[in-house]
């Protein structure tokens, strides 16, 4: 279970933690151990001895601490190889964890076979070790989860997981055959002092500041320059895609946060605003700037991504800031604040919205939350056009039935519906006349997407919503933002 777990955190930044991902690897690990217990109860009987289980448990080591050193590079090249979600997360779950899952399965039919020395006792050996296991999964999964994950990180686990295995295998040495005793120890000393070094000397990615894991997710922080323009940036990444990305020198902004401030075009009257999604502060840092008296509450799940905000990111908390560290849609089921704007920036470790955020029913509690004057505007990663725009269209339908005017506002080419890029949903509750002689507000106001939006959509509901797989139809992953 803790492989299991600390896998979910491995595959993270090369394809997500959607459902998709998680189907595929919960049923990679399901289908290892089924061949595990089969190929393992088959060979016990023929061939059980305490010196073939301890090889066992050194190659599912050996396996595991090599998936901690070669995972990275590993996941880039199947990535590459296969732009279907579907089939990549399927491929890397075999690919890495396949293998060493076969391996520990093997273990409980050796233990029940080597263990067993009266055949009435049998039902009581085999429950008692699957108790036991089961038992070990069990604090296993809470320690992990818990604990390990967001003290030492997901690539040490995987290195104490294969320590472990070792040391378990040097136990199980001393009940083996003597005559193969004293060359295995040898192998395992020079394996344990392997494993030691090379964790240690794992070379550092260029431009990487930090990789470490939170309570919530794997966080990755880079440093790089923009390819066009060679400025320097800092970008975070909490999955496949960058969740925040901001120049280190100057005060404008990349890209699609600008578009945010349309919500001071939509409602001028703004004196308290709410944004979901925190990450790195890119844009609460930019609006405390331009709207200092303006009040401004931030939902943020992980209570690490302020502090990495305020190391990394040049933000600064003031006094007119309220951050709240819990789920967004809990947030609204209990909130009794009204709100002038609503901002929302949140993904699943993906470009895929969390499911929950999409649907009908939140949409009425955003509806509730806002004054009779106020805009909402969401970042979306999809086009509008085509089999792959079925989510984008969706959502926009969702939205009209509780919003009475909602609008489009594709930021890379107002007028290719085809293009996968980031486009921002205006919704309000009455319609605003937009007229800015600001030349950057002019310019995004032009954006706005004038032709019909036709093709295949349906409602968004909490009992039905399809988000990952609608998006999972996407074969284009080479873009940015």
């Amino acid at each position: 279970m803790v492989t299991e777990i600390v896998a979910s955190r491995i595959l993270a930044p090369y394809i997500g933690t959607s459902i998709i991902v998680w189907t595929s690897l919960i049923g990679v690990i399901l289908g290892g151990l089924a061949l595990g217990y089969y190929w393992g109860g088959r060979l016990a009987d023929k061939a059980g001895s305490y010196f073939l289980l301890r090889n066992i448990l050194f190659l599912a080591s050996v396996y595991i601490f090599g998936v901690s050193q070669a995972s990275g590079y590993l996941l880039t090249r199947l990535i590459e190889a296969n732009a279907d979600i579907r089939i990549s997360s399927l491929v890397s779950s075999l690919t890495l964890f396949l293998p060493p899952t076969i391996l520990l399965g093997m273990v409980i039919p050796f233990a029940v076979a080597l263990s067993l020395k009266e055949v009435n006792k049998a039902g009581r050996v085999a429950g008692g070790l699957y108790a036991l296991s089961t038992l070990g999964s069990i604090l296993g999964t809470f320690w992990c989860g818990f604990f390990l994950l967001a003290d030492i990180g997901s690539i040490k686990i995987l290195v104490l997981i294969s320590l472990l295995l070792i040391l378990i295998a040097i136990l199980l040495n001393f009940a083996a055959e003597k005559a193969k005793t004293l060359w295995f120890l040898i192998l395992l000393s020079a394996a344990l002092l392997f494993v030691f070094i090379a964790a240690g000397a794992k070379v550092k990615e260029e431009g990487l500041l930090l990789d470490t894991d939170t309570l919530y997710s794997r966080v990755i922080i880079k440093a790089g320059r923009e390819p066009e323009t060679g400025r320097e940036t800092i970008e975070l990444t909490k999955g496949r895609f960058i969740e925040s990305y901001a120049y280190t020198q100057g005060d404008d902004l990349f890209g699609y946060y600008n578009y945010y401030d349309l919500a001071s075009i939509f409602n001028p009257e703004l004196s308290r605003v709410l944004m979901i999604g925190g990450a790195g502060f890119v844009y609460p840092k930019h609006f405390l700037k331009t709207l200092p008296k303006t009040l401004l509450d931030v939902v943020e799940l992980d209570p690490a991504m302020l502090e990495l905000a305020e190391e990394y990111f040049g933000f600064t908390p003031n006094p007119t800031l309220q951050v709240y560290h819990e789920d967004a849609r809990t947030y609204l089921n209990s909130t009794q604040k009204k709100y002038d704007a609503l901002l929302i920036d949140v993904f699943d470790s993906d470009i895929t919205l969390p499911f929950q955020l999409t649907t009908v029913e939140v949409i009425k509690k955003y509806y509730e939350a806002l004054t009779p004057k106020g805009v909402l505007i969401v970042n979306i990663i999809g086009q509008i056009e085509g089999e792959e725009g079925e989510f984008l269209r969706s959502e926009y339908l969702t939205y009209l039935q509780m919003f009475p005017f909602v609008e489009l506002y594709p930021i890379s080419d107002a007028k290719d519906g085809s293009r996968i890029q980031n486009i921002m949903l205006v919704a309000t509750k009455n319609k605003q006349e937009e007229i800015s002689k600001d030349a950057r507000i002019a310019a995004m106001l032009g954006h706005r997407w004038e032709k019909t939006i036709e093709g295949k959509a349906i409602i968004l509901t909490d009992d039905f919503a399809p988000v990952e797989q609608m998006m999972a139809k996407r074969t284009r992953w080479d873009y940015l933002y």
